[in-house]
Formats: C-alpha cells, sequence, structure tokens
C-alpha cells in the first residue's frame, strides 16, 4: 500500500478537516504528483520482484481526503484517460515479467 496523496475539493468533502500523506493545493499538482509516483516509484519495482500495487485509497472517507474519486463520489480526481493508460501500461509491465519468469 502506497500513495495517500490528498488534494481538498471544494463542495464535494464530509467537513473542514483534512488528512493526507501529502497535501497538493490544484487538481493539476495533485495529478503531476500522482502520476510521477508512479513512474518513479511503482514502474521500475516490477522488474525487480514487485508483484501488485494497493494505491491508499480509491474514495475520500471523511477527513481523509487522499482518495482519487471526492467522498460524494461526484468528482474524479484524475483525468481518467491518464488513469486508464497507467492501468494498462501496469497490467502490461507485470504480464511482460509474469511471462518471463
Amino acid at each position: 500500500e502506497f500513495g495517500g496523496y490528498a488534494i481538498k475539493t471544494e463542495g464535494h468533502v464530509f467537513n473542514d478537516k483534512s488528512y493526507g500523506y501529502k497535501m497538493y493545493s490544484d487538481p493539476e499538482s495533485f495529478s503531476k504528483g500522482f502520476f510521477e509516483l508512479y513512474e518513479r516509484d511503482i514502474l521500475p519495482l516490477i522488474e525487480k520482484g514487485v508483484c501488485c500495487d494497493v494505491y491508499t485509497q480509491l474514495c475520500d472517507v471523511e477527513d481523509e481526503i487522499n482518495g482519487l474519486v471526492t467522498y460524494d463520489r461526484r468528482v474524479v480526481k484524475l483525468p481518467e484517460d491518464r488513469a486508464k493508460e497507467l492501468g494498462r501500461r501496469l497490467d502490461e509491465r507485470y504480464l511482460k515479467v509474469c511471462e518471463e519468469s
């Protein structure tokens, strides 16, 4: 489990409190940080034996605003096309490593 990057999406939070491992102030920097995290820390580790990854967390939960979707499930915090492309790349990389083993 890794990640926990957070961004407060006004009008889509449970309350005024907020928690996350690394806070971002705007959607662009949040998105950039998220995708850089995968490029830097996850994709290179697949060839070294990492066999899965679990991002914290799918959606915001009360004070925790480190989800990829807001508490009310109305806002996806990442560009969906880029997230799908990342998922495709992860699948390909994991499958390639499994086939080579």
